[in-house]
């Protein structure tokens, strides 16, 4: 889990200070309590479907920026 990906993702407007682990997440923010660590891990899989997403709409950009290349390439042939 990438702890700090899912603060910046869903705690942005929140105080605190983090390290690499849960454990070392400073809460600083006194309106809302500390997320928990089973809180945190359930966030982290959408953060990694919303990355797969991202990864799988920019393959089909290009997949259709290169059939649209080979499209154009085989009426220009016909043509030209």
């Amino acid at each position: 889990m990438d702890i700090i990906k899912i603060l910046v993702k869903y705690f942005e407007g929140y105080a605190w200070n983090c390290g690499d682990t849960y454990e070392s997440l400073e809460w600083l923010d006194t309106t809302t309590a500390k997320p928990t660590k089973g809180h945190l891990e359930s966030l982290w899989s959408n953060v990694l479907k919303d990355e797969m997403r991202e990864e799988r709409n920019q393959l089909l950009k290009e997949n259709q920026i290169i059939k649209f290349y080979q499209t154009f390439q085989q009426q220009t042939n016909k043509h030209g």
